[in-house]
């Protein structure tokens, strides 16, 4: 009966790595079921009685998504610059180029949810994770320092300086730690 489970597990594991592969290739409305079941080694029918659909299953997988970023950024104290930096640029390291991706496939209805999620939880992000300086600002200069933190650490900025301008993933961390910092001094 454990290896029944375990068995089971495992496949459900790898439809999902297939998933998850595939989104970072395409465009979620480009990911085809039979090709996530080729990847994964399985018939279309076992995705189906695993998932239910194929919606259900990239809902899934975007969550686990989610479930990375928050895990990403597990051990990394609050105020602490360089650690949240680097975490920020890990995250997109990995899924950066999908997440840009997205955001010009907006107008999909599906897609459209997952961006807007991602947007809230960026800026919630930003304001926990640099309580330490923004807790004393007043409610307009918080909002402001937020609004520049979320700029300093957002993909497009990433995407600028990785993939337009090609700096190297440390030159873009520290620049980005550096725009960070700038915006921490100014408001503190």
């Amino acid at each position: 009966m454990q290896a029944r489970a375990e068995s089971a597990a495992a496949t459900r594991q790898r439809i999902m790595d297939a998933a998850a592969a595939a989104m970072r290739r395409q465009f979620r409305p480009d990911v085809r079921l039979d090709a996530v079941a080729a990847e994964a080694g399985v018939s279309v029918q076992t995705v189906l009685r695993i998932f239910g659909s194929r919606r259900q299953l990239l809902d899934e997988v975007a969550e686990m998504a989610v479930a990375d970023v928050v895990a990403e950024f597990a051990g990394v104290r609050p105020g602490d610059v360089t650690g949240i930096v680097h975490a920020y640029v890990n995250h997109y390291e990995k899924v950066g180029d999908l997440v840009v991706r997205n955001i010009q496939d907006e107008k999909d209805p599906e897609i459209h949810a997952f961006v807007e999620r991602g947007r809230s939880g960026h800026r919630a992000g930003c304001e926990a994770r640099f309580a330490p300086y923004l807790d004393a600002l007043a409610p307009v200069q918080k909002r402001r320092a937020v609004d520049a933190l979320i700029v300093a650490l957002d993909v497009y900025t990433w995407k600028l300086l990785r993939r337009d301008i090609g700096r190297s993933r440390r030159d873009t961390e520290k620049t980005i730690q550096t725009l960070v910092s700038a915006i921490l001094e100014a408001v503190t």
